[in-house]
């Protein structure tokens, strides 16, 4: 998560929660997940899962896919088949240990590097012109904001499942 050194500004007056269009909360989340959709090659999961594990495997540690749906609020079988199409890919090695099943050894490839490296790169052009004309202290407040509602967002889809 993204820490930000602002804090953010507390709006003056907030509407009531019956003047708020859900329906068009919905579509401006929609449209988020189109843009980046089309701000990179891979799509965004794969994009963030490569990322995670990119940072992650650096220790050579063995990752439960568990540890990662957790980091990236998704189900095991959403992650076992991000990892199983990265792999198809070229972009990811597994193994099994060989004394827990649980854990599998994750390594990027030399491929799954390079793909990285070009997909960052790719979408670091387009971001750093969003960033000129939004200026980067909406963006922060953006960001801080979206942290804030994303909090929220799983704390009541966790409810949702227990």
């Amino acid at each position: 998560m993204m820490d930000t050194s602002e804090p953010i500004e507390e709006i003056e007056e907030q509407p009531p929660e019956e003047s708020i269009d859900y329906q068009h909360l919905l579509v401006q989340m929609r449209d988020i997940g189109v843009g980046l959709k089309q701000l990179c090659g891979l799509p965004p999961g794969e994009l963030a899962l490569l990322i995670i594990l990119d940072r992650w495997t650096s220790d050579e540690r063995p990752i439960r896919p568990s540890e990662l749906g957790k980091e990236m609020h998704l189900s095991r079988p959403a992650i076992s088949r991000m990892l199983r199409s990265l792999r198809e890919k070229g972009f990811l090695e597994l193994s099994s240990q060989s004394n827990d099943h649980r854990y599998v050894k994750v390594a990027l490839t030399d491929e799954g590097r390079a793909s990285l490296k070009e997909e960052l790169g790719q979408c670091s052009d387009v971001l750093k012109k969003v960033v000129v004309r939004m200026g980067s202290k909406d963006l922060h407040r953006m960001l801080s904001y979206n942290e804030l509602f994303m909090g929220y967002l799983m704390e009541e889809l966790n409810r949702r499942t227990i």
